[in-house]
């Protein structure tokens, strides 16, 4: 349907009065720029799509504010992001509220008309940061039962809140911490350090957060570097079964990131919602998340990021059936991969490696029914650096499974059997989930003595015998 030739109006209309099809807000571009969270290229969108399109200083008018303001807003590569204004400007339109990413009674601030403000549209001065912290906090509640802190021993003395004005000597503290707790969690399993990365949020993270004090200079890399811990958090809690509480985790870090205009922490934060998607059989919402974290990569020309997101998609096509968009995401993960320049990739994204897209393709082939491609990338997974057990676990258990679909069994038990090895040094719900996978592709040939063997060693550690 053309929804320009639908949409008829008179010229001296304001543009919140002009009636528009039930059917515009279905609109590819209107979609996209909700998905992408952006209400700037919303506008835009909003704009063009109508006949005759909306001029910037019409629109201007509607919301009280300037032509010059307007352009900004759509240009600007980061959204803005205070909570009341959205939802000022959203009623002023008649945008459904269906289809944005927050609610109408999210803040109790919508009182506070932007008419009144023109002059503070993308303004970073502190009275503004700190309302924005305000509402944050509200919307997303940043606290102990998060990540269930109330489990935390009450024996370990509560840390003062008589601590200087939060500078980048505490955000430095804050990355060191998160450094460790993420080579804990490489080597360990999220089980061996969740309860004291939870207790270092509670009472550390969370007073910084809501310190009013701090330059929106160190805002920016303190809320990014808080994204980080509650990200490495999410992954902890998915890691020993809790998939709720590390899908509030990484909501809360995705949070975090949108408050201070991290455009890039939230692509890599969408791609491992993704992946967790993925892992919990879930295509739909994997691939969701995975083409948002594209599109973020994309838009601000981090390859690597965007080799990530792309074989995240290709995983979730691979669980769909969807044979043809698996692959043309496996080869622009391949081409994204292969622009990759080290100096231009943070330093977050540095796991981001050969084995690891290796790893990540063999998952995706696997899933879509092709082990003997799968193998060959398993195989090249296994060539990853030290450090990372419990990945090798994965990867070694990725090998046995595809091994098993193509009947090798000769290959496939002893790869089994030094994952469960591996597995025995990490404290990791998933590995059973990756073990038990292997069992079932195995039970055609549970008359091997060796499978036999390998099952009787899988019940002797609890791993199920039948997919978890």
């Amino acid at each position: 349907m053309d929804h320009k030739a639908e949409t008829a109006r008179h010229g001296d209309e304001q543009p919140n009065q002009r009636q528009l099809p039930a059917d515009f807000w279905t609109q590819l571009e209107i979609q996209q720029a909700c998905r992408e969270r952006h209400f700037g290229r919303l506008l835009k969108s909003w704009r063009e799509l109508q006949d005759p399109p909306v001029k910037q200083s019409e629109l201007a008018t509607t919301l009280g504010v300037t032509q010059g303001q307007v352009s900004r807003i759509e240009r600007n590569p980061q959204p803005p992001h205070d909570l009341s204004k959205l939802i000022t400007w959203a009623k002023t339109l008649d945008i459904p509220e269906s289809i944005l990413w927050f609610n109408f009674d999210d803040s109790d601030s919508t009182s506070c008309a932007f008419t009144n403000t023109p002059d503070r549209i993308g303004d970073d001065d502190a009275s503004e940061e700190d309302m924005r912290r305000r509402e944050l906090f509200k919307t997303i509640g940043v606290g102990a039962a998060l990540l269930g802190t109330d489990t935390l021993q009450e024996s370990i003395p509560a840390v003062g809140s008589n601590y200087n004005k939060v500078g980048m000597e505490s955000v430095e503290v804050m990355r060191e911490y998160a450094r460790m707790f993420r080579r804990l969690d490489n080597r360990f399993g999220g089980g061996h350090s969740l309860k004291q990365l939870a207790y270092y949020l509670r009472t550390e993270v969370q007073d910084k957060l809501t310190d009013t004090r701090t330059s929106p200079t160190v805002s920016y890399e303190l809320f990014s570097t808080a994204a980080e811990l509650y990200h490495l958090a999410g992954w902890m809690s998915y890691d020993i079964g809790e998939s709720q509480q590390g899908h509030r985790a990484l909501t809360q870090a995705l949070a975090l990131s949108q408050q201070v205009g991290n455009q890039v922490y939230a692509a890599e934060l969408l791609a491992g919602m993704s992946h967790q998607f993925s892992h919990l059989r879930d295509p739909d919402n994997a691939i969701d998340r995975a083409l948002s974290a594209k599109n973020g990569a994309k838009n601000n020309n981090v390859p690597a990021l965007t080799a990530e997101a792309a074989v995240m998609a290709a995983h979730g096509y691979a669980q769909q059936g969807d044979r043809r968009n698996c692959i043309i995401n496996l080869q622009e993960a391949e081409a994204a991969y292969a622009r990759i320049r080290p100096d231009d990739t943070p330093d977050w994204l540095g796991y981001l490696d050969s084995a690891y897209l290796s790893a990540k393709f063999g998952h995706a082939l696997k899933d879509l029914g092709e082990p003997a491609q799968a193998e060959r990338f398993a195989r090249q997974s296994l060539h990853m650096s030290d450090g990372y057990d419990r990945g090798r676990m994965f990867n070694t258990a990725l090998l046995a499974s595809v091994l098993a679909d193509q009947g090798n069994v000769d290959e496939a038990v002893p790869a089994a059997t030094e994952a469960l090895q591996l597995a025995s040094n990490v404290r990791s719900v998933r590995s059973k989930r990756y073990l038990s996978d292997v069992a079932q592709r195995l039970q055609p040939y549970e008359s091997s003595t060796h499978v036999q063997q390998l099952f009787r060693q899988m019940t002797a550690h609890q791993i199920p015998l039948q997919r978890v």
